[in-house]
């Protein structure tokens, strides 16, 4: 078997001492963590070396063999760039992340008591609930605007966060019973769930932003945590129109679209606790 996978000659390689590369079979063209994406392609399509593949003549891959090792060396630069700022900015991450995780959790059991339900039957426990939760969600709106040198994405989630706590304070001092405070009510509502929206994804981005250096498995769940919020939502729209052609499938939906919400909402707290727990890591890391 050829020494490479590209044809390159290791010996005659400019950079094997740079990146103290100990040849492509050990080194970047090794099976398991390689990071060689040519090696990759030739094992992908059951090739050993890319001569035998007829696609070489026209691979851009295989084209740019040359400058491979400068690429490898960039990411090797950016990497250590990385992790200086991930340990710098590990001190405030940690102390803000946790704050914020904690105020959630504030939020989550304030949130509780402000279904329609306790708003008929104990309407004083309803607004208590809705204040505080409005209140400490403005709060966390606060710090993540805050963390505007960490992730532009924290700021806008910051800033929809508040537009939306506002319009659900405003709602709930709107009296029942009439047309046109039902659909003032109405009215509020929806911009109040575009908000809600707009925050959670930027949220989520955020958080994902500042986990992948550190935990790009945690990373990549936040970002799926959207896509199954997004189809949460989607099944909540779903279901109320279901509710004006067949009342008991777009219960059944909307029931299941509630449930999904609630675990979601769960979900949320244990990756907000486990990001603050990984920043807390680091610092005690910057301590040893």
């Amino acid at each position: 078997m050829s020494e490479t996978y590209c044809g390159k000659s290791c010996e005659s390689c400019s950079w094997k001492y740079k990146l103290n590369c100990p040849g492509c079979q050990k080194g970047p063209g090794r099976p398991i963590d390689g990071d060689c994406d040519i090696a990759r392609c030739c094992r992908n399509k059951s090739h050993n070396t890319c001569a035998t593949c007829s696609d070489s003549s026209y691979c851009a891959k295989w084209r740019g063999r040359a400058d491979e090792p400068k690429y490898r060396m960039e990411r090797i630069e950016q990497e250590k760039e990385d992790d200086a700022y991930l340990h710098k900015m590990s001190p405030m991450l940690a102390k803000w992340l946790w704050i914020i995780f904690c105020l959630s959790i504030i939020a989550v059991i304030a949130g509780l008591p402000t279904s329609n339900a306790i708003k008929e039957r104990v309407p004083n426990l309803y607004i208590d609930g809705t204040v505080i939760n409005t209140v400490t969600k403005i709060v966390i709106s606060l710090i993540l605007i805050k963390l505007t040198s960490v992730s532009g994405n924290f700021v806008k989630a910051g800033v929809y966060m508040i537009i939306s706590s506002i319009l659900g304070l405003i709602n709930i001092f709107i009296p029942d019973g009439e047309w046109t405070f039902e659909l003032l009510s109405l009215l509020l509502t929806i911009p109040n769930l575009i908000m809600t929206l707009l925050s959670d994804y930027n949220l989520y981005t955020g958080y994902s932003n500042i986990t992948v250096n550190a935990d790009k498995t945690l990373a990549v769940k936040w970002d799926e945590l959207w896509t199954w919020t997004k189809r949460a939502c989607i099944m909540t729209i779903v279901a109320t129109l279901l509710m004006v052609l067949g009342p008991l499938l777009g219960l059944i939906l909307l029931l299941i679209a509630m449930i999904a919400m609630f675990i979601i909402g769960i979900v949320r707290l244990v990756y907000q606790y486990q990001s603050a727990m990984i920043f807390r890591s680091v610092c005690n890391e910057n301590v040893k």
